[in-house]
């Protein structure tokens, strides 16, 4: 049966954009690591508004000031993470509870979830998870997968995400998700993969997405 696209305002998602960490390997936040001159934090905002994903928010924590006066985050909900020492968890957990507050609530039921410190999704990835939500009404969500290994952004049912609040702020996402009916979609996004943790990985990262360079045939080859 062929798959048929689900538009994002049929769901009525939510983005949620993970900005909370120290980035002390990157040696300055790695919300505002530079992407084609853009920082890196509205790269994502803008991936998500090219969806319909007018509810977004971004979760920060350290060098809050810095990230602010920096980076344009006017179109977006921003919120600091209390205690962003516990981890990446507690900054996604203090993201769903504002997104459940009783103004936000109503306005979306499915959730896209990222950390700030990977590529900006591309659109067929997203594309393809919005498209299950729509496809497979019981699953709780989805995550890409590019040659069986797991990847962002993740897709969450807003009753699922719910359940996250329940669990110890130090937990990780990968293994509570594990209680949960969230279903694995494999597809050729090797970009899914990257996390831009230091300079290196930011170098590799830029050389991978280079387009390979054919060499010309000599017309005159030795021998």
């Amino acid at each position: 049966m062929t798959e048929k696209p689900t538009s994002a305002p049929d769901l009525a998602p939510a983005a949620l954009i993970l900005a909370g960490g120290a980035s002390s390997r990157m040696g300055f936040p790695k919300a505002l690591l530079q992407l084609d001159g853009i920082p890196l934090v509205e790269q994502h905002l803008h991936a998500a508004d090219a969806f319909g994903m007018t509810l977004r928010v971004v979760v920060l924590g350290y060098a809050v000031d810095t990230i602010l006066g920096a980076a344009n985050l006017e179109t977006a909900i921003t919120v600091v993470n209390p205690a962003p020492h516990q981890g990446q968890f507690s900054s996604l957990q203090t993201g769903i509870e504002t997104l459940l507050r009783p103004s936000l609530k109503d306005r979306w039921a499915a959730l896209m979830i990222t950390p700030v410190d990977c590529p900006p999704p591309p659109s067929a990835v997203l594309r393809r998870l919005l498209s299950a939500l729509s496809m497979e009404p019981d699953a709780d969500g989805f995550i890409p997968t590019h040659r069986g290994r797991p990847g962002h952004p993740i897709v969450l049912r807003q009753s699922c995400a719910r359940r996250l609040l329940k669990s110890s702020p130090r937990s990780r996402l990968d293994r509570v998700l594990r209680e949960a009916n969230v279903h694995h979609i494999d597809m050729n996004a090797p970009d899914i993969l990257w996390n831009l943790n230091t300079p290196e990985d930011v170098a590799r990262w830029r050389r991978a997405r280079r387009p390979a360079v054919r060499r010309k045939a000599d017309p005159n080859p030795p021998g």
